[in-house]
């Protein structure tokens, strides 16, 4: 991908799926929401494996708004 300010390539941020948000999350806010759900229900590896082998497609809506309150305000959901 190319900046469109200066031109130089870059990676684009790698998304996770959210069910029932089809833009998906930042990995970085995926990894947020799985360390809450790791505290509260224990470790899911699967949840964390998106090679193809993601569980359930990612976390839903109602899980994001309980693991990261507010995450639909977060400026990191809109980068690329």
């Amino acid at each position: 991908m190319e900046c469109p300010h200066c031109g130089k390539s870059f990676e684009p941020m790698p998304r996770a799926p959210v069910q029932g948000f089809t833009a998906g999350i930042p990995w970085t806010m995926h990894l947020e929401a799985y360390d809450a759900y790791a505290k509260k229900w224990g470790k899911q590896p699967a949840l964390i494996d998106m090679e193809g082998r993601g569980c359930r497609g990612g976390f839903g809506t109602y899980e994001l708004d309980d693991f990261i309150p507010g995450w639909r305000d977060d400026p990191r959901l809109h980068a690329i």
